[in-house]
């Protein structure tokens, strides 16, 4: 078995015969003792239950689940930046479309609904857009689309030549991808917007593909049989200083940064089937064995923040710097917020982005019940904190759940107040 840019295994699904890699089984690299953070949660996909599902798994590999369950290949997942939906590729339509789903699989929703074959979607930092690829053109070309509703579409590239992997720099401007345009795949950029001002990052005769940026910008990690066979680097943005963080005879390959850039998890043959793995982004060091089956374990994506759920979830999404502020008051007349983040009735606002003021693009608070949520009308308010932040209010989305179930899903950019009511 092979890492490809696609790995579909059915007649009915697209099967794109770029990068065809050699397996190589002749070594093997043991585990080192677990010290990477023990929070935070990866999604995959994996034959293990006979077709590709979604599934996650968390940080330090004590717990997998699986996210989808239908006779379709769901695969290739990505998380928004709030982490509450993930974009897809799935083929439960008949061909290879785009999806995005509630990140428990629910509310699926197909953006493209095209009969070409659209693959590997990537969300823009805010969350508004979403970039991927696609040969409804005849050749494999990028494009972008509204998140919501796959609105405006944008084609990204018009080449006579392949284009693979996109992936949004940190503050939305840029798409990195590879490229087949020099003859070989390279790494190249563009103006997110429209796709100008196209720049070539690596030009070394390598085969380099399936990038993307570190959370900071300084870095991009990538998959390139540089050293002979496919290992997993690091470059600085302007191709030089190349890392190799894997460095070993197996292969290699599709890369992805932790929020805080501290670890790149990846995919490796390195046992005799594909697992998901992590390592030190910094250097390659301390790696941790994620997933451990028989089968191909492909596409590990990082959840920006984990996101509590239960009987009761209340969150708040937003698409700029601003520290925005969740208020709830539960049906007993208590107040959940930043100041009172636990409440006695089981209310916990566990994600409180923004505070203190950073840089991020966007923000996401979150309240939930896991259990014994009190029955009786909820007051939630929409609000900015601290303002010397970010003063412009941002647009922001509400998702309201009750017993797993979207009750209110309001948007806005004002402060604003809604109810919502759980029966007894």
């Amino acid at each position: 078995m092979n890492i490809s840019h696609q790995k579909y295994y059915v007649p009915n699904f697209v099967v794109v015969a770029v990068l065809l890699i050699a397996a190589a089984f002749g070594g093997s690299v043991t585990a080192q003792a677990q010290t990477a953070p023990t929070t935070g949660l990866i999604a995959f996909y994996s034959n293990v239950d006979g077709n590709n599902e979604i599934y996650t798994v968390t940080a330090d590999g004590t717990q997998t689940t699986r996210v989808t369950t239908n006779e379709a290949n769901d695969v290739e997942p990505a998380y928004s930046p709030d982490s509450l939906r993930i974009a897809f590729t799935t083929d439960r339509d008949g061909n290879a479309e785009i999806y995005t789903m509630f990140n428990d699989g629910s509310d699926p929703v197909n953006l493209t609904n095209d009969p070409s074959g659209d693959i590997e979607a990537t969300y823009s930092p805010d969350g508004s857009r979403i970039v991927f690829r696609s040969n409804r053109d005849g050749n494999w070309e990028l494009y972008s689309l509204v998140a919501a509703d796959g609105s405006d579409l944008i084609r990204l590239t018009n080449t006579a030549t392949d284009e693979v992997d996109p992936a949004y720099s940190p503050d939305g401007s840029r798409i990195v991808f590879g490229s087949q345009e020099s003859g070989n795949y390279e790494i190249y950029s563009m103006l997110a917007a429209d796709g100008s001002d196209r720049v070539q990052i690596t030009s070394n005769g390598a085969s380099n593909v399936q990038p993307s940026y570190s959370p900071d910008g300084t870095r991009i990690t990538f998959r390139s049989n540089l050293d002979g066979d496919y290992e997993v680097y690091t470059i600085a943005l302007d191709g030089s200083d190349p890392i190799n963080l894997t460095n070993n005879s197996a292969d290699d390959g599709l890369p992805a940064y932790s929020h805080d850039g501290t670890r790149i998890a990846f995919a490796s043959d390195q046992d005799g089937d594909y697992d998901i793995y992590s390592v030190a982004a910094a250097d390659g060091s301390d790696l941790i064995k994620l997933t451990d089956n028989d089968a191909a374990d492909l596409f590990p994506a990082y959840a920006s923040v984990t996101l509590g759920t239960g009987e009761v979830q209340v969150t708040l999404s937003w698409d700029n710097s601003a520290d925005m502020d969740l208020h709830i008051t539960d049906p007993n007349s208590e107040l959940i917020n930043y100041d009172n983040k636990t409440s006695s009735t089981g209310g916990d606002l566990d994600v409180d982005s923004n505070y203190p003021c950073g840089n991020n693009a966007s923000g996401v608070e979150n309240v939930f019940w896991a259990s014994n949520a009190p029955s009786g009308q909820y007051n939630v308010s929409v609000m900015i904190g601290d303002a010397t932040c970010n003063a412009e209010f941002p647009n922001w989305t509400l998702t309201v759940k009750v017993g797993g179930q979207v009750v209110l899903e309001e948007k806005g950019n004002t402060a604003q107040e809604f109810t919502f009511t759980v029966s007894e």
